[in-house]
């Protein structure tokens, strides 16, 4: 009987830490309804719990004349209730990693044991309640035997009824599979060649994809986010896993493998994370007349900033470099962000180079910042060490790869600046502000090192410069159970995925989706420096368009060549003109 006692406190312990812990109810029921209907290990799992569960109770009488067998129980249950209130306390799982912060920040003596009394005490309130049970149960006050085994009986019944309609279920898929299952794309079905219809901008209603999906929003739990916007890092070049909070194994992490950028080109990308629209190509000439273009008119109360705003978010924009560059300042202070600098970070006497100024400032700057900041905020962090020259202030510790080359100078650049990001997301931690903020990590574009004959960017539609790394990092996405099948994105989607997590409700389309949709993907590629070639990804496809060699290239998402076929003559006299951005404004932001 002892045995049984254990199990149901360790299970009422984990129901409770589950509800308790959970973004919803509705999520605790999609959670359910999901481990059960997809995850076969699982049922495997419940099936052999409850054959052990069903031992126990046949042998019940026997196992009760085991001596000592109450005295093996407190310890148990006393052990069990601290870990559960350990793992409440620091909001993560029991591991080496967490032990050691305990010796290293929890003092006695230095007076922050205030810590030990903030997490659940209602874990030792179920400890105490089954003690006492456990005592009377002793002194045959009255008999919990026959109630238990009544218990586990109608719930052996219960898990079984679900164990087995999930398999008649998935049974049912099996032999009739679904229709998107055997769904497949226009020239997937046809085999035929793209034409102009293939070049129309959709728009894309702003909808409740992530509630649907998991069954809460941020809207509640996280108020914060902060992106990091890297420079001229390739998808290809980065290891996070290198990264303490970037790694994709982390489970608060959402990595997706296939992330792109529409033009390879700083400026381009600033304007499309920060407003979720495509960009034109030379966007600098858009910027010098920026209050009187009628685009940037009608652009004024359609962007992410001015939606934050609208829920008092504060907002910055913070870069090691100078934002006169191509005259996005004038952009930046259109859109109301308070600008931090190259001039503003030149106090903290860092190392300078042609660029911009030592990407270790943000992590002084936000130092600064963090302790006098006001919630809720965005803040856009722009770094600058990864562009060419590829500046790396510390050769004699990052010198994994070969200094005197470029491409191992950037390669180095590349792990101290995710250091620095490293330092930074430690500060947001000391600041109790980690787990109420979204963080993103990507890149603004890639770069090309001689590959099919391209060097830095602007030019290429090949991965080296269009597949960027991105990690979406939250405590929240803890509860994600399906990460595995968020596959493809683009910096269009990055806006519709802020709203959709935050619920904020827009009253018009975008081109990009929540990363958290499901179903077709489609984006449009054409270089900074080079109208001769335009790209679009169809869902695992790439096609490129080269108009002066009369060539369409069909790749995979890995850039390997699927097929050649012949440009003609009227797809190539359509996208001569062609441009994402000018068809989107016949749409007039509707």
């Amino acid at each position: 009987m002892e045995f049984l006692i254990v199990i149901f406190y360790i299970l009422l312990l984990w129901i409770y830490d589950l509800i308790k812990n959970s973004p919803s109810l509705f999520y605790i029921i999609k959670k359910i309804i999901y481990d059960i209907y997809i995850e076969p290990f699982l049922r495997i799992q419940i099936l052999l719990f409850c054959s052990f569960l069903f031992l126990l109770i046949k042998f019940n009488k026997r196992l009760s004349k085991i001596k000592g067998g109450y005295y093996v129980i407190y310890p148990v249950i006393i052990f069990t209730t601290i870990y559960y209130y350990i793992k409440d306390l620091f909001n993560i799982n029991i591991n080496i990693e967490m032990i050691l912060y305990m010796l290293e920040n929890i003092s006695l003596v230095s007076g922050e044991e205030d810590i030990l009394i903030q997490g659940d005490i209602f874990y030792f309130i179920l400890m105490i309640i089954f003690i006492i049970l456990i005592y009377l149960y002793q002194k045959r006050y009255f008999y919990l035997k026959d109630l238990f085994y009544s218990l586990w009986i109608h719930l052996l019944f219960i898990i079984f009824i679900i164990i087995l309609s999930s398999y008649m279920i998935n049974y049912k898929n099996l032999i009739f599979p679904s229709e998107t299952i055997l769904e497949a794309t226009e020239y997937q079905k046809n085999h035929i060649i793209p034409d102009k219809n293939w070049f129309k901008i959709k728009l894309n209603p702003v909808q409740s994809y992530f509630r649907n999906r998991w069954g809460y929003s941020f809207k509640k739990h996280s108020n914060n986010i902060v992106i990091f916007l890297l420079e001229s890092v390739r998808k290809d070049a980065i290891n996070l896993k290198q990264s303490k909070y970037f790694n994709p194994e982390n489970p608060y992490n959402i990595s997706i493998p296939f992330f792109y950028v529409p033009i390879p080109h700083s400026s381009n990308t600033h304007f499309t994370v920060l407003t979720g629209y495509y960009s034109p190509r030379k966007i600098h000439y858009f910027y010098r007349k920026i209050n009187q273009t009628s685009f940037f008119q009608k652009l004024s109360t359609k962007n992410l900033i001015y939606e934050l705003k609208k829920h008092n978010f504060q907002t910055y924009y913070i870069t090691t470099n100078d934002t006169s560059f191509e005259n996005e300042k004038n952009f930046l202070q259109y859109l109301d962000l308070k600008i931090i600098e190259k001039k503003d970070l030149e106090k903290y006497h860092l190392k300078q180079f042609d660029w911009g100024i030592d990407d270790y400032a943000l992590y002084l700057k936000t130092k600064e910042l963090l302790p006098e900041i006001q919630t809720p905020f965005f803040i856009l962090y722009v770094f600058s060490n990864t562009h060419t020259p590829y500046f790396n202030p510390k050769p004699e510790i990052y010198n994994r790869y070969n200094n005197h080359t470029r491409k191992g100078r950037y390669l180095n650049t590349i792990e101290y600046t995710m250091d620095v990001i490293d330092q930074i997301m430690e500060l947001y931690k000391k600041q109790a502000l980690y787990k109420n903020t979204l963080f993103i990590l990507l890149s603004d574009h890639g770069e090309s090192f001689g590959e099919k004959g391209y060097i830095l960017h602007d030019f290429s539609l090949y991965n080296e410069e269009t597949l960027i790394p991105f990690v979406m990092h939250s405590y929240y996405f803890s509860y994600v159970f399906d990460k595995a099948k968020i596959q493809k994105g683009s910096i269009l989607d990055i806006v519709p995925t802020i709203y959709d997590l935050y619920e904020i409700p827009v009253n018009y389309s975008l081109p990009g989706k929540s990363l958290f949709s499901s179903g077709y993907f489609e984006l449009f590629l054409y270089p900074w420096g080079d109208k001769s070639k335009i790209g679009l990804i169809h869902q695992n496809d790439k096609w490129i368009f080269f108009k002066e060699e009369n060539k369409i290239y069909q790749l995979n998402l890995n850039d390997q060549l699927i097929k050649q076929f012949p440009l003609n003559y009227e797809l190539k006299q359509y996208l001569e003109t062609w441009e994402p951005f000018e068809d989107l404004l016949k749409y007039e932001f509707r």
